[in-house]
């Protein structure tokens, strides 16, 4: 046997060896690196912008009618009081139409000191229980209000209250109408000028 016929086997183990090998490592999972924390939170920003970009693109236009904002047994205001349809009818008063002036004091807490005529027609000077002059004229509603009930048997009220009538040389005449009741006939009432000197 010569050199090179012994040598055939060793060759052709180191070659199984070396195969062995290959397929070894070859036959090895690799593993992949882990993600770096910054890599993996930097794109959520751009995420973001890139969604509410797309948002802005895409925006959906809404409309409204006026029979969204009108009050209805579908549509209902949340701010709705509903506290004064429980009262009961004793407290229910109405609301007079016109503007009254002095109407904290009664009328015979108040004191007539001046008559004036005008271009405009006369004027009346009263003066409160504070010492307050207040300059009226006819047709103004002055006094405090009196509370009258609708009917016999009704809860319900309302006030009346004093009217300038007329406007005299030395007294001022005042009508308590009920707008209501016509059928009632008004009340007059006058108020004479107080000089300084006088009992009041």
């Amino acid at each position: 046997m010569t050199t090179k016929t012994k040598l055939l086997p060793l060759a052709l183990v180191a070659g199984a060896c070396a195969l062995g090998l290959l397929g070894v490592a070859c036959s090895t999972p690799v593993q992949p690196a882990p993600p770096a924390p910054a890599a993996s939170a930097a794109p959520k920003p751009a995420a973001v912008a890139s969604a509410s970009a797309s948002a802005s693109g895409s925006a959906i236009a809404l409309t409204f009618n006026e029979g969204d904002f009108t009050e209805s047994d579908s549509n209902r205001d949340p701010f709705h009081d509903f506290g004064r349809a429980f009262l009961p009818a004793s407290d229910t008063k109405a609301v007079p139409q016109y503007t009254v002036i002095l109407d904290k004091f009664g009328i015979d807490e108040l004191k007539l000191v001046a008559i004036v005529n005008s271009g405009d027609g006369p004027r009346a000077m009263f003066i409160d229980p504070h010492g307050k002059g207040w300059t009226v004229m006819r047709g103004m509603h002055i006094g405090r209000g009196e509370n009258v009930k609708l009917g016999t048997g009704t809860l319900t009220s309302y006030p009346l209250y004093w009217k300038i009538d007329r406007i005299k040389e030395n007294e001022v005449v005042l009508v308590r109408e009920d707008s209501l009741h016509p059928e009632v006939a008004p009340t007059y009432r006058e108020i004479p000028l107080h000089i300084d000197g006088e009992k009041s």
